[in-house]
């Protein structure tokens, strides 16, 4: 598994000696070890975590289907890049097949989702266009979101007065909000996600801290592409045992 810095792209370069005649196969960006006719290694646009993509699909701009490609050759080197600063390499080969893989991180200049490490501040723009963007941990966190500029002052260059923090923006009507949503535990990844809140309005002061102990955590900004938006939030892991059960929300529990 491989993460770069959330204003990179990942950039792989396979280099393969994998005989198709002998059942060999390369399989890039995203197929399942088990759903596999042959062995050969893989490679995932995302994570493939517990049988479900990362970044979700409703917030990736690839459909499943083009997430994967499979390959075999003799002699034969294929590059591939990532949507985002995160991307997967998973292998099973026949006898005497081998690969090599060389790997890059390209600059992103519009890094819209991302796959965060932790203990890091990480904004999230939409650049004007109608898009979801997210950030994703892959472990118990504390959020809290440090500015906030999500659905006020349309594409104009006129200012409107700072609104404070609004929330539950989507039950409002609101088109533009931050919403925050955890997605079970373990084997349950599949499982629908639960929402634990939604906000939005301009803000240039921190909010307060929440805490949640949920495998995977996602902050998501749904823009309709009316606005400029964006969010900065800072994620912190939740380590120790003890922050862990003291945290504010689960992911079985609702707001």
């Amino acid at each position: 598994m491989f993460i770069a810095p959330p204003n990179k792209r990942i950039q792989l370069r396979l280099t393969l000696d994998v005989p198709c005649s002998t059942g060999g196969l390369v399989s890039v960006l995203k197929t399942q070890l088990s759903e596999m006719s042959v062995p050969g290694p893989q490679v995932t646009d995302g994570w493939d975590y517990h049988n479900q993509y990362l970044p979700q699909a409703h917030d990736h701009p690839k459909a499943d289907a083009e997430r994967h490609t499979s390959l075999c050759g003799v002699e034969h080197t294929q590059v591939f890049e990532a949507s985002q600063n995160a991307a997967q390499v998973s292998y099973m080969l026949p006898a005497g097949g081998r690969f090599a893989v060389s790997v890059r991180f390209v600059r992103n200049t519009s890094p819209c989702s991302v796959l965060s490490e932790g203990n890091e501040v990480i904004t999230l723009r939409n650049f004007g266009k109608r898009r979801n963007c997210t950030v994703t941990t892959i472990f118990p966190s504390e959020l809290r979101i440090l500015q906030l500029q999500v659905g006020v002052n349309e594409k104009h260059p006129n200012m409107e007065p700072e609104t404070g923090t609004i929330h539950k923006c989507e039950k409002r009507g609101l088109d533009d909000f931050v919403q925050v949503t955890g997605l079970g535990f373990a084997t349950e990844l599949a499982a629908p996600t639960t929402v634990f809140g939604s906000v939005c309005g301009l803000d240039t002061s921190a909010g307060r801290p929440m805490s949640i102990f949920c495998d995977a955590i996602n902050v998501r900004l749904v823009s309709s592409g009316r606005y400029d938006n964006a969010v900065t939030v800072y994620i912190k892991r939740l380590d120790t045992e003890e922050e862990q059960i003291g945290a504010d929300y689960l992911c079985d529990a609702g707001l």
